[in-house]
């Protein structure tokens, strides 16, 4: 997925990430699990159009992960979504506009 980080939030985005692999990385771990990640990214990636956080990550269901971060009630979870919305404006719980469709272009296995 790609999200846009609001313009001044970089180092906002940076904390975030740091956060999750230092000091919360328990609880990170802990919500991973619990949505059947086995892995996941996050680069930022300078456009024209300004900064994005490109986030990859693997599972066998991409719905049920993320429904699960969507609606987990935990302080982390709910820490979690606060950060994202902080960063990117994306609100993971679908208030406002939900997310418009994905369009794959290209899906190749070698």
């Amino acid at each position: 997925m790609a999200m846009p980080v609001l313009p001044g939030k970089e180092d906002d985005a940076r904390a975030f990430a740091a956060a999750v692999v230092g000091s919360r990385r328990a609880e990170f771990d802990a919500a991973q699990a619990e949505a059947g990640i086995t892995r996941e990214t996050w680069t930022l990636h300078p456009t024209p159009s300004g900064m994005m956080m490109l986030v990859w990550f693997e599972c066998d269901d991409v719905e049920a992960a993320l429904t699960a971060g969507a609606t987990a009630t935990d302080e982390f979870g709910v820490w979690f979504r606060g950060q994202v919305k902080n960063v990117t404006g994306f609100d993971m719980d679908g208030e406002g506009d939900p997310a418009p469709p994905l369009e794959t272009l290209v899906d190749w296995t070698g």
